[in-house]
Order: structure tokens, then sequence, then C-alpha cells
């Protein structure tokens, strides 16, 4: 499911499980990787879904904010992208799988 910034602060969030892919959608250089990230959500979601693990993407976006679907990424501590962080009920930083 494609995230918005909103959805960061949504109760429904900040109380479960969910674990969140970051993308940057203008870096040509990322596609191959990103698109692989992305084609594998679905089924990563559907073997979370009866254990309630939200699965999502989220586009970072900083300054662009006509666009809803743009997060600000360094506001979540995403310092590298792609990213795949987990984060657990009421935690508001997540944990980076593929960073330290």
């Amino acid at each position: 499911e494609e995230m918005t910034k909103e959805d960061f602060d949504d109760p429904l969030f900040l109380n479960n499980t969910s674990i969140v892919a970051f993308i940057d959608r203008n870096n040509d250089d990322l596609k191959e990787v990103q698109d692989a990230l992305t084609t594998t959500l679905p089924a990563l979601a559907a073997r979370f879904k009866d254990a309630d693990v939200y699965v999502g993407v989220a586009a970072c976006g900083a300054g662009e904010e006509e666009d809803e679907y743009n997060v600000d990424c360094s506001k979540l501590n995403v310092s590298w992208l792609p990213d795949v962080k987990i984060f657990a009920p009421g935690k508001a930083d997540g944990l980076s799988l593929v960073r330290d």
C-alpha cells in the first residue's frame, strides 16, 4: 500500500507493527533494486496479514509538498535509499533492515 505523510501519524500505524519500504522515485540509478523491492512487497504483505503486520511503501520527497504521497523521510531517520524499516507498536523510529 502506498503511504502518505499523514499515515505515519495515524493511530493505526503507531499502534501496530509495520514494515515500510522507503524509495526514491526520482533516482533512475535505484530503479532496478526498487522495482525488485516493490514487486516483492505484496507477497510479503500477504504472509504477514494474519499476524496483523502492516506492509507499505513510502516515496521519499522532502520539499515536494504538493504531492501527498511524498514523505519527508529525514523526519523518520531514513538516511539511505532504498531502505526497509520495521516499526514496533508505539515506536516512532523504525529499525532499518538494510543499515545499522
